[in-house]
């Protein structure tokens, strides 16, 4: 008698593998499908049919739960293949008995005492590695089996799993025997821990160091989050002069407090915040940060005027403070701090070059000698006197050899910028213009 073939519930099921199915049977049986379970006519499928769909399993397994995630992900993987093996694949009742064994484990993990909410990120950790390990075994139904065995009994006592939580949580061997009761030694606590380590083949440190960093990352993006709707607001982080933190970015007590550290960093600080998180430094903080600086309100932090983009930045913006946008501002000019750091970077004419400035004391041409030699400066005099119609030994003003320089009767001078003469002339500001007049041998005018 031959039984008519009925179709699986899965697409890639419906047909018997090769060489299996045939019309009016093979040696006089046909094969029947019916959700996955392979019979013949009434029987068991045979060992090769089995093989054959526990190869298909083992393949949407890796697909389903090898995706690692978080926020008990492991579970919701586990059991959306439980669901699919009792739909497809019901003829493997050895794997099905591992799927749920498995999600006791997890789900006994997740039950444990000593976690709490931040605890649940050891407990994702250690779930996805349980589920790693299955994989790296699941080739043979009988080697899955005989570590599922070992998982189970090193698990099974509740102290025992919960030190072995708290030590990847980051807690010490120390600090958990200490809380022991009836007290135990820190070795104990650590050969305890023996069996589970073994079989899952880790390390609590490093699950440790693991879930630590999982958690500074989502603070973090916790934090761009906040500080994003800063900049929405303010244009800027929030800083400690702007006051009530919750009145300018419009945000509840407890983002404010999230946030008041960050209004705490200095400058330096600052800017490695925006480094750290991958945000450009917008104009708004860049105003900041010259207002500090300019009036002297704090340090900026060691290290800021390493930042080429910052001294960049200050130097340009206090340049046109000071109403000479584009001229690198005089030594004299410039706040204390700033004043040292050009000077440990080189000085006026080499940080000017670095950051885009013109110096004003410019005594140097092109070929890289002193443009202001004393033969030049004699002549420019001579010139100066000439044009203005002054004695002949008389000393020229400012304001004369400013309008000289400016009038262009002499083209090699058109780029010359006043300070730069006076500043040789003065040796670098060192003379008097008296004592420039005498050094000269030239007289002041009355």
């Amino acid at each position: 008698m031959t039984h008519s073939a009925q179709s699986a519930a899965q697409p890639e099921d419906n047909s018997a593998p090769c060489g299996l199915q045939a019309e009016g049977g093979v040696h006089g049986q046909a094969l029947v499908q019916l959700q996955g379970i392979a019979i013949w006519n009434g029987a068991p499928a045979p060992a090769a049919l089995l093989l054959q769909l526990d190869q298909r399993w083992q393949e949407r397994a890796f697909a389903l739960i090898a995706p690692a995630g978080g926020n008990g992900a492991a579970v919701r993987r586990l059991a959306t293949l439980i669901s699919l093996s009792l739909e497809h694949f019901t003829a493997l009742v050895e794997r099905l008995e591992q799927l749920h064994q498995i999600l006791g484990l997890l789900r006994m993990m997740t039950e444990a005492s000593v976690i709490d909410a931040d605890g649940m990120e050891v407990v994702d950790t250690i779930q996805e590695l349980v589920l790693q390990r299955y994989l790296e075994r699941i080739g043979t139904s009988a080697e899955a089996n005989a570590w599922l065995v070992q998982l189970r009994r090193s698990l099974e006592p509740q102290l025992r799993l919960e030190r072995f939580l708290r030590h990847c949580g980051g807690e010490t061997l120390q600090a958990i025997a200490a809380s022991s009761t009836p007290a135990v030694s820190r070795e104990a606590v650590r050969h305890n821990l023996l069996p589970i380590v073994s079989c899952l083949d880790a390390c609590p440190k490093r699950i440790a160091q693991q879930v630590s960093e999982r958690r500074e990352q989502r603070e973090r993006m916790q934090l761009a989050s906040l500080l994003q709707r800063s900049l929405e607001r303010i244009g800027r982080f929030p800083f400690h002069s702007d006051g009530p933190i919750e009145r300018p970015v419009a945000c509840s007590a407890a983002m404010a407090e999230r946030l008041e550290g960050v209004a705490k960093l200095n400058l330096n600080r600052r800017l490695a915040l925006h480094a750290e998180l991958a945000i450009p430094v917008p104009e708004a903080e860049w105003a900041l940060h010259l207002r500090v600086i300019a009036n002297n309100e704090e340090d900026a932090g060691a290290g800021y005027w390493h930042h080429e983009e910052a001294l960049r930045e200050f130097l340009h913006r206090y340049a046109a403070l000071l109403g000479t946008p584009g001229l690198m501002p005089k030594q004299k000019q410039l706040p204390d701090a700033v004043r040292g750091a050009v000077q440990r970077l080189g000085g006026q004419s080499a940080v000017a070059a670095l950051v885009g400035l013109k110096y004003q004391g410019q005594l140097v041409g092109e070929n890289g000698r002193t443009y202001w030699t004393e033969a030049r400066l004699i002549a420019l005099l001579e010139q100066t006197v000439a044009q203005c119609g002054l004695a002949a030994n008389a000393m020229p003003s400012k304001p004369q050899i400013t309008a000289f320089l400016a009038s262009g009767v002499v083209p090699e001078y058109r780029d010359k910028q006043p300070n730069s003469v006076f500043a040789a002339l003065s040796r670098q500001s060192r003379l008097s213009w008296p004592q420039v007049a005498e050094r000269f041998g030239r007289m002041p005018q009355g």
